[in-house]
C-alpha cells in the first residue's frame, strides 16, 4: 500500500524502497500512543527512542530486566516524555492480549 503523499510511483512505494516514501524527520506523533515489543534493548530500544523523540507516548514490553525497563521509563520522563513499561512474552497469546 503506498504511503500518502509519497512522490514515487505506486510500484516503487510497494518495493523495498518504501523508506524513500517516508520522511521520519518530519513525522510528528504528538498526542499518539505507540506500543513497542522488546523495548529495552537493540532495535526495540531504538524504536522507543525515535517514537519518544517524535512526541509519542510510548508503552513498551520486556521479558526480563524490569530494572532496566524502569530506568528507561525514568530517563524518558526526566526528559519530558511519557513512557510505560510492562512485562510481556509475545509468544504467550494471553500476555499479548492483556498488554493490548
Amino acid at each position: 500500500m503506498p504511503v500518502a503523499g509519497c512522490p514515487l510511483p505506486v510500484a516503487r512505494c510497494r518495493s523495498a524502497r518504501l523508506s524513500a516514501c517516508v520522511s521520519f524527520a518530519s513525522l510528528a506523533l504528538t498526542g499518539r500512543v505507540a506500543l513497542v515489543t522488546g523495548g529495552t534493548r537493540g532495535i526495540g530500544r531504538s524504536i522507543v527512542d525515535i517514537l519518544v523523540g517524535r512526541g509519542a507516548a510510548v508503552a513498551f514490553t520486556y521479558r526480563q530486566r524490569a530494572d532496566l525497563a524502569h530506568e528507561i521509563v525514568a530517563s524518558i520522563e526526566a526528559a519530558g516524555g511519557k513512557a510505560w513499561a510492562g512485562p510481556c512474552d509475545v509468544a504467550d497469546e494471553a500476555q499479548v492480549q492483556a498488554m493490548v
